[in-house]
C-alpha cells in the first residue's frame, strides 16, 4: 500500500472512533444547542481532472474534513458562523493534493428605533478550477474573501434608506497566475420605497474600484478598473408561493490599460422563487454582468466544482433549481445552468452544466448525500472540454 495511502488511513480510523463517541454522548443531550460540531468524509471520481478535450484523466478523491459553528440570538441581534476545512488527497496525482476551507461570519443588527444592518465576512481556499488555469501545468491554491457592511434606516413605514460598502479579492498562489489576481471595493447607496404589502421599489448608485496588480508583467504594470452603476430594484411578492427579485443597471466601467477598453451597458439580475407545495420548490436566476462581478456569484451547486475566475467581458447566465422533499428524511436536488460569455476580442466562451442530488438524514445527526455532475465546455466554436463528476459524502454533527 502506497505510504500516502496509509497515512491517510491512520488519520481516518482515529477519527471517526472520537466522533462515533461524541455521538454517544451527544444522543443524550435534550436541549438544541446553538453551537455545533462534527466531521465529514467524501468520495469523489472526476472524468477529466485536468479539463482537456484530449486525453482525458479521470481521479478520485477522498476529503476527509471537520466543522464547527455557531448560530446564537441575543435580543435583537443574531450571530452565526460556520467554518470548515479538509484535507484532500488524489489517488494517481499527488501534486494536486491539498487542504480547503471555508469560513463565513455574520452579524444581524437592529435598534430600538428604524435602524438596522448586517456585517459579513467569508472566505474560501481550494484548488483552482483547473479548466480556467491551464491544466497541469499551472496546478495552484485559489483564495477568494468578501466583507460586507449594510446599514438601513426607515424613515417612515413605507421609506427606507440604504448604504453599504464590500471587499472582495480573489488570489492565485501560484506565481504563474499573478495575472488574474484582483481585489475591488465598492460603496452604494439608495432609497427603498414599500408599495403596499406585495411590492417593494428602491433605486440607488454604487461606485466600484478594482485593480490587477500584474495584469502586465514585462514590464509590471497594474490595470486599476473604475466602475459606476445606476441601480433600479423591485421585490415583489405576488403570493404566498412565489417571490419575484429583480435589478437592472445602467453600468459604465473604464479600465487604465487601453487595450481592455471601455464597457457601457445595461447588466442586471432577475430571480424567481417558487414553492407550489411545502414539498417542492424552484428557483431560476439570471445574471448578465462584467466578469469581474461573476466571479463572487459563488460554486456551482453541490460544491464539486472550484470558484472559476470569469474573465469574459460580459456574461450571461441563467440556473433553474429544483428541489423535492420525497420524506421528512430524504429530499432531490436537481439543477440547469448556462453561462454565456464574450471578451474583450469577441471569442465566444459557453459553460452548460446539469446536476442531480440526492440527501438522506437517518438521524438528527448524520446526513449522507450522493450527486452526479455533467459539465461541459466550448470556447470559440470548439469544444474546449467533457467532464462528469459523481461522488457521495457523509456528515455528523453534533449540537
Amino acid at each position: 500500500m502506497p505510504q500516502r495511502h496509509r497515512a491517510h488511513r491512520r488519520f481516518c480510523l482515529p477519527l471517526l472512533a472520537v466522533t462515533c463517541s461524541l455521538a454517544a454522548t451527544g444522543a443524550v443531550a435534550q436541549e438544541r444547542s446553538p453551537y455545533y460540531i462534527g466531521v465529514s468524509q467524501a468520495f469523489t471520481h472526476d472524468s477529466n481532472v485536468y479539463r482537456t478535450l484530449d486525453n482525458e484523466v479521470s481521479e478520485t478523491i477522498s476529503s476527509t474534513g471537520v466543522l464547527v459553528g455557531v448560530d446564537q440570538r441575543f435580543g435583537r441581534q443574531r450571530f452565526f458562523a460556520d467554518a470548515s476545512a479538509q484535507t484532500n488527497r488524489y489517488n494517481s496525482d499527488d501534486r494536486l493534493n491539498n487542504k480547503s476551507y471555508a469560513a463565513t461570519a455574520e452579524l444581524d443588527w437592529e435598534t430600538i428605533g428604524f435602524l438596522s444592518g448586517v456585517l459579513r465576512f467569508a472566505t474560501r481556499n481550494s484548488l483552482a478550477d483547473l479548466g480556467t488555469t491551464g491544466g497541469a501545468a499551472s496546478v495552484s491554491d485559489q483564495v477568494t474573501e468578501e466583507y460586507n457592511a449594510s446599514v438601513r434606516y426607515g424613515l417612515a413605514s413605507f421609506l427606507a434608506l440604504e448604504a453599504g460598502y464590500a471587499h472582495r479579492r480573489l488570489d492565485y498562489k501560484n506565481p504563474l497566475l499573478s495575472n488574474r489576481n484582483y481585489s475591488q471595493d465598492t460603496v452604494n447607496a439608495g432609497v427603498n420605497w414599500i408599495v403596499g404589502t406585495k411590492l417593494t421599489l428602491g433605486v440607488g448608485a454604487r461606485s466600484t474600484k478594482g485593480t490587477t496588480p500584474e495584469f502586465a508583467p514585462t514590464p509590471p504594470r497594474a490595470d486599476e478598473l473604475k466602475r459606476r452603476d445606476i441601480d433600479f430594484t423591485a421585490a415583489w411578492r405576488p403570493s404566498a408561493f412565489s417571490t419575484v427579485n429583480a435589478r437592472i443597471s445602467a453600468t459604465r466601467e473604464t479600465r487604465s490599460l487601453a487595450t481592455i477598453g471601455e464597457l457601457s451597458e445595461t447588466t442586471g439580475t432577475l430571480s424567481w422563487d417558487y414553492a407550489p407545495t411545502s414539498r417542492l420548490n424552484f428557483t431560476t436566476s439570471l445574471s448578465r454582468d462584467t466578469g469581474t462581478e461573476t466571479t463572487f456569484l459563488g460554486t456551482a451547486p453541490g460544491g464539486t466544482t472550484a470558484l472559476q475566475a470569469d474573465r469574459n467581458r460580459i456574461s450571461n447566465s441563467l440556473s433553474l433549481d429544483a428541489r423535492y422533499t420525497l420524506t421528512g428524511k430524504t429530499s432531490l436536488r436537481a439543477n440547469v445552468r448556462q453561462r454565456d460569455g464574450s471578451s474583450s476580442d469577441s471569442t465566444d466562451d459557453t459553460t452548460r452544466g446539469y446536476s442531480l442530488a440526492v440527501s438522506y438524514l437517518p438521524t438528527r445527526t448524520i446526513s449522507l448525500s450522493c450527486n452526479v455532475m455533467r459539465e461541459q465546455r466550448r470556447l470559440a466554436g470548439a469544444t474546449a472540454y467533457n467532464a462528469t463528476v459523481t461522488g457521495c459524502s457523509g456528515e455528523l454533527t453534533l449540537r
